[in-house]
């Protein structure tokens, strides 16, 4: 429906969305234009699944006056817009306007915020980095490897480096790359512990935290002394609110006043990013010289990117709008709901309280901001038991689409990866540059014992 106004300078919005209701208007309020679609009830097919179709509409525009406004996810599929990051991921947002006035013939000049929010809905909100040692048995060097998450829980890799050692300056001129390639540092960077890895960032992020509980354990795991009280020191930085409690205390042990801005999709560590160093070294690329490594790398990296567009078409084709992960994610917290008492307070407002225990908790749920008090829902941007349950009791259970974030909706999925691809170049079509220094090889002494896997930290499940 948008992209049918947006070829016919029009602009329309929904009006009305539920899971079997969906009506466009245009714009303009004096303009009688709209289409009503409604879902056709199939018996034992799911209500996400069942197709749409069109019950009502007035196709005319009468004393209308609005105009084309597009959507990200538009202005991502032009053309003209492809072909300038395709080709400069660094543009300015400036240039790309020019771009689409020129060629497409539309106006951008009113949407530079959505050139630069369109990128951000391919993936989750988070990365994490982490360096490994080379395994040939001649190259000394460090494989760094920048990981992402899609919108169906599955790493995507976004940067891959050799560096002599994890120094400060390898590691900033890693970070360069990585910025000069589009990357925006707007979202939370897991990383371990390198002394080269925190000086780095020290110096390109406006932020670094510790994480708490991984000090915790490893508080618990080296010092036999540990104490409860000594604990509940560490975790009463956790309650720290405003930043002058926060800098007399700790410095950079706090997470608490994130909780709600900042989704890191649940208790995350940088294991995510070290299973993709394990499934390298399975895969032999960690063994090989520094071009056979680019080599495999890139080439899973091609591999992975088709793959995600077959997943794309597949899901638009079935009428899926959630990723499948992420409606099990939903549905797994749904089985929950039962387990709470929700009361409407007002139109919007239902208070959740738990059932039969003796302390029980409450959370209020905003049915039109899509929202809850608890933690699981501003983490995860997955509708929560509570949600749920809230929904239940209104009888609106098919709103729950709403409450999923847009980076988990298959159509954000789909402009993302559908029709994407790395064309890597043929052998025949490589040639040396004289004025690259080749890698610095030194031969490794055998360390005389079998290597052994790395140790996890007390408490820590994978």
């Amino acid at each position: 429906m948008k992209d049918k106004a947006l070829a016919e300078d029009k602009t329309v919005r929904v009006t009305v969305s539920s899971g079997s209701t969906k009506r466009y208007e245009c714009k303009c309020s004096e303009c009688p234009y709209y289409v009503l679609f409604c879902r056709r009830q199939t018996r034992g097919v799911p209500l996400h699944q069942q197709p749409w179709y069109i019950s009502s509409f007035n196709d005319r525009h009468l004393n209308c006056t609005s105009s084309r406004t597009p959507t990200a996810a538009q202005i991502a599929a032009l053309p003209s817009v492809r072909t300038a990051v395709g080709t400069n991921p660094s543009i300015k947002a400036r240039e790309i306007v020019g771009e689409a006035q020129g060629n497409d013939n539309i106006n951008l000049d009113n949407c530079l915020c959505k050139l630069y929010r369109a990128p951000s809905s391919r993936n989750l909100r988070i990365m994490g980095i982490d360096g490994a040692h080379s395994l040939h048995p001649i190259f000394d060097g460090k494989q760094l490897l920048l990981v992402g998450r899609d919108a169906d829980f599955c790493n995507v890799t976004l940067g891959i480096a050799l560096i002599e050692n994890e120094s400060r300056d390898d590691n900033n001129w890693f970070w360069s790359y990585v910025q000069a390639s589009g990357l925006r540092w707007d979202v939370p960077v897991l990383c371990d512990r390198s002394a080269g890895l925190i000086a780095a960032a020290n110096d390109l992020f406006p932020c670094l935290f510790f994480c708490t509980v991984h000090i915790v354990r490893n508080l618990k795991a080296n010092f036999k002394g540990f104490r409860a009280w000594d604990e509940g020191c560490i975790w009463a930085l956790q309650a720290t609110t405003t930043k002058e409690d926060y800098d007399t205390r700790l410095i950079g042990w706090a997470l608490y006043p994130y909780v709600a801005t900042t989704p890191l999709y649940g208790w995350r560590s940088t294991n995510f990013v070290e299973s993709e160093n394990a499934s390298g070294k399975a895969l032999g690329h960690r063994a090989k010289n520094p071009y056979e490594y680019f080599n495999g790398m890139c080439a899973d990296m091609a591999t992975d990117a088709y793959e995600r567009h077959k997943l794309a078409v597949k899901w638009d084709e079935e009428g899926l709008k959630i990723t499948p992960k992420a409606w099990a994610r939903m549905e797994a917290e749904k089985e929950q709901a039962s387990a709470f008492a929700a009361r409407p307070t007002s139109e919007n407002i239902v208070v959740v309280t738990a059932k039969g225990q003796l302390t029980t908790g409450s959370w209020k749920v905003n049915t039109a901001d899509h929202t809850c008090t608890c933690t699981f829902m501003a983490q995860y941007g997955i509708p929560c038991r509570h949600y749920c349950s809230a929904l239940l009791k209104i009888g609106s259970f098919e709103q729950t689409f709403n409450g999923f974030h847009q980076e988990y909706q298959v159509a954000s999925y789909y402009d993302a990866y559908s029709g994407q691809s790395i064309v890597l170049p043929v052998d025949i079509n490589i040639t040396s540059d004289p004025t690259l220094l080749p890698a610095t090889c030194t031969k490794k002494n055998g360390r005389g014992v079998k290597a052994t896997k790395r140790k996890k930290s007390r408490g820590e499940n994978a």
